[in-house]
């Protein structure tokens, strides 16, 4: 009976997006104590899901699957909502009630069950490994130019390059091209028109260089690796192809 319920999939599944829905409303604001009970409940049901796999398999082969450790986790995560329970009879864990907002971890386990996400996730992992060096130096050249901003900069826009942590924010920020042109006129606001003319200058190449080259380098490396199945498949077919004209030419050459 265990092993029909906790090792179907579809039950399992089942549970999860009524637990999500359940979350949902508790977060919107309906805090009936029914809702609660229901949340304790699926908690309960993903723990004994986890026994029950692992006195099936084996936890050495319960470990060995990935989703599995994902699930476990998650499990253990969440049960600061089942404790929460005692927090009457025990006086009263504000900790436990801080860290109940961690059952909105329950969430994740909704990934395996979509189609071909493990494909995915191995294309974001080579994606990111590909593209590890270019961001590194991403963040290094807004480090350095944070750095000389904050030198230069300080006391005429203290509240963008007041700090070296708030410079690296604030170039952060203008390399997304999200409000840029509002660092350039604070500044031009304090200063005389020609150092006003000079920070507009120097903050627009940055946009240029960070913000529109920089993001644009990082992006079409990300995505030409996540999309490398599809450049395969072309590889393949067109390498087919050459082999089936190399073949034709045979065949021709021998009749001629």
């Amino acid at each position: 009976m265990l092993k029909r319920i906790f090792t179907n999939e579809r039950a399992v599944m089942a549970v999860i997006i009524a637990n999500a829905v359940i979350i949902f409303l508790q977060e919107c604001g309906f805090n009936a104590p029914a809702l609660d009970v229901l949340d304790i409940v699926c908690t309960l049901f993903f723990v004994v899901e986890a026994v029950t796999k692992i006195r099936l398999y084996s936890w050495k082969n319960y470990w060995a699957e990935g989703w599995n450790r994902l699930d476990f986790c998650v499990v253990m995560i969440s049960l600061p909502s089942v404790l929460e329970l005692l927090v009457p009879v025990l006086g009263g864990f504000e900790a436990l009630q801080t860290l109940r907002v961690l059952r909105i971890m329950k969430f994740f386990r909704t990934f395996r069950f979509f189609p071909d996400f493990s494909v995915i996730v191995a294309h974001f992992r080579d994606a990111i490994r590909k593209s590890i060096g270019i961001m590194c130096s991403f963040m290094l050249l807004i480090i350095i130019v944070a750095l000389l901003c904050t030198s230069v900069l300080k006391e005429l826009a203290p509240q963008y390059f007041g700090s070296v942590w708030e410079s690296v924010y604030t170039i952060f920020r203008m390399c997304t091209v999200e409000g840029w042109y509002e660092v350039p006129d604070a500044i031009a606001a304090v200063s005389s028109p020609f150092w006003g003319g000079v920070a507009k200058l120097f903050f627009c190449m940055l946009l240029v260089l960070g913000g529109i080259i920089g993001l644009s380098l990082i992006n079409s490396i990300f995505v030409d690796e996540m999309v490398s199945d599809n450049n395969d498949d072309i590889k393949a077919q067109l390498s087919r192809l050459e082999q089936q004209l190399h073949e034709l030419n045979e065949r021709l050459d021998k009749r001629e």
